[in-house]
């Protein structure tokens, strides 16, 4: 006999619910949402208590399915911040259906009495933060470009800002005195200008002679002082740092370049808004041994017309050449418009005080004209070989 296939559907199903001690399952889903408003929400969010047993985490506004036994259930919010009220009883009564869904909902007002203080701070020499005092108790810390919120009582409050450095001093009041209102948040700002504390020296060091690019020694007062970049002829390096006063400025001989020019005078100021920068010049005679060095042979091709008393400038960048922020290259020589000029100079990397150039320009152009300078052959820039020649052709085009 063959037994009809819906008969198999029940049975299957008398049998697997009669084995089941408990029976089919009767749970049902709880569909719990949060929605927080307000100027000051609380960051971690809420944790759902059901039946007095942490439940499930909720965040500030989002929604989390809970499984639950059907039946009655009491669901309580916790972990609310001070500044948060909860709109519906603090104990919702809730009734979760049998294989169904039940939605409940929290609304969360997060209204605080705060004051949003804000603090920008500008000047060459900007250190260390601020402390806020709130009616002259200590309140929270500010970066010199920082905001932060900090909850206050309601009322007339005294707001300052305190522990600046010696070279800063606020814009306007230090202190503010206004009204927080509950809910409410008075924003207030302040701004901070400081001024330089040490100014800059500039030593500009002209060269005659052969090409070197070395380091020399610079001292303040006979003090021998240093910097990041080297200070090398030719060429303009700047050495920062350097306190307020009267200076005598020495450049030391390199072991190739002697210096012509004795101690100058620096009179480095500070306290303005912007850093002093003092510049003195030098001048350096360099030579090479003999059969240590090579040949730079720059030429200028100009078509078209230019005044007749024109005279180019050519300048470089080279390894180790540091500006400070006046934009100018190194003086390498001066050469006529149609002309060519040989000029000694050291091997790259000849006892470290050779050159390795990173580009050429060409200077005093007339603005209506062209100027096609060389290309370095590879990404280190141009190399010159002991006893070589470098050749650096410029093409200047300028209308007849």
């Amino acid at each position: 006999m063959r037994t009809h296939p819906i008969v198999l559907l029940v049975l299957a199903f008398l049998i697997a619910a009669c084995g089941d001690n408990n029976g089919p399952s009767t749970d049902g889903t709880l569909l719990v949402s949060t929605s927080t408003a307000g100027s000051d929400p609380d960051p971690d969010g809420y944790v759902l208590a059901v039946d007095k047993a942490d439940n499930a985490s909720l965040k500030p506004t989002g929604t989390v399915a809970v499984g639950l036994p059907s039946g009655h259930h009491a669901l309580r919010l916790l972990g609310v911040a001070p500044q948060c009220s909860v709109a519906a009883d603090t104990v919702l009564e809730v009734d979760v259906p049998s294989r169904d869904t039940v939605s409940v909902g929290f609304d969360i007002s997060c209204w605080a009495s705060a004051a949003l203080i804000s603090v920008t701070t500008s000047g060459p020499d900007i250190s260390g933060g601020y402390l806020v005092l709130v009616d002259g108790a200590q309140g929270p810390h500010l970066q010199p470009d920082d905001t932060v919120l900090t909850r206050v009582e309601p009322g007339s409050r005294t707001i300052a800002l305190t522990n600046l450095a010696s070279n800063c001093m606020t814009v306007g009041p230090a202190s503010r005195t206004v009204t927080v209102e509950d809910p409410g948040v008075v924003p207030i700002e302040f701004a901070v200008a400081c001024t330089a504390v040490t100014g800059v020296v500039g030593i500009r060091i002209n060269a005659s002679g052969a090409a070197v690019y070395e380091p020399h020694g610079v001292s303040l007062n006979g003090s021998p002082r240093f910097n990041g970049a080297p200070f090398s002829a030719p060429g303009v390096s700047y050495l920062d740092g350097v306190p307020p006063g009267h200076y005598l400025v020495s450049l030391a001989d390199s072991p190739h370049c002697s210096v012509e020019t004795g101690p100058q005078p620096a009179t480095v100021t500070a306290g303005g808004p912007d850093r002093d920068t003092v510049d003195v010049d030098f001048s350096v005679t360099c030579s090479l041994p003999p059969d240590s060095s090579g040949t730079l042979r720059i030429s200028t091709v100009t078509t078209g017309s230019v005044p007749p008393s024109t005279r180019y400038a050519v300048r470089y960048a080279a390894a180790g050449y540091w500006d400070y922020g006046f934009g100018d290259l190194a003086f390498l020589s001066s050469i006529e418009p149609n002309g060519t000029l040989s000029i000694e100079a050291a091997p790259s990397g000849f006892n470290g005080a050779g050159i390795y150039w990173y580009g050429f320009e060409l200077d005093g152009v007339p603005s209506n004209c062209r100027v096609h300078s060389p290309s370095a052959p590879d990404p280190m820039g141009f190399t010159l070989a002991t006893g070589g020649t470098l050749d650096l052709a410029f093409a200047v085009t300028c209308p007849p």
